[in-house]
């Protein structure tokens, strides 16, 4: 129990003040993403996880698929969990890489677990990764841009 002004409210599970703290609920927050993205039926208009629709896109919605950058991303890496590679490229071409992002990032968080001494170098190349991740969503986005046409919706 930790004091707060006058009233005892419980200590926390896991402290994110600590490196290992944060880092395990960053590998829970992966593992939980992985998880459900494995869980969902992939249609071409939306990701479904029983009744529920995934989310819907309110600029993609009002100007066009084409005008988000992140349109189709649940759909990509839901499909590339299941191990459609080719439809994950063809809902977008960065969600490959953002389901990698989230598999390195627990793996590193792992290694910071395991190897305390690791944290910095874990810190730094999360960063890289993140930015690496973030570049492929941006390049697929104009990619969609450049070729609509490649990107159509699957026929089923």
């Amino acid at each position: 129990m930790r004091h707060c002004g006058n009233s005892i409210a419980p200590a926390p599970f896991v402290s994110t003040r600590s490196p290992r703290g944060a880092a395990l609920l960053r590998m829970a927050g992966a593992a939980a993403t992985l998880a459900i993205a494995s869980f969902a039926t992939v249609e071409n208009d939306a990701a479904r996880w029983g009744s529920f629709r995934g989310p819907r896109c309110v600029l993609g919605a009002c100007l066009g698929p084409s005008a988000c950058p992140g349109c189709g991303l649940v759909r990509s890496v839901a499909s590339f969990v299941h191990g459609e590679v080719s439809r994950a490229l063809w809902f977008h071409p960065g969600g490959i890489a953002v389901a990698l992002l989230l598999v390195f990032s627990f793996a590193l968080d792992a290694c910071s677990i395991a190897r305390p001494d690791l944290v910095l170098w874990a810190r730094r190349s999360r960063i890289r990764a993140l930015r690496i991740a973030m570049m492929t969503v941006l390049l697929g986005y104009v990619a969609r841009l450049c070729a609509p046409v490649a990107f159509l919706p699957l026929q089923p």
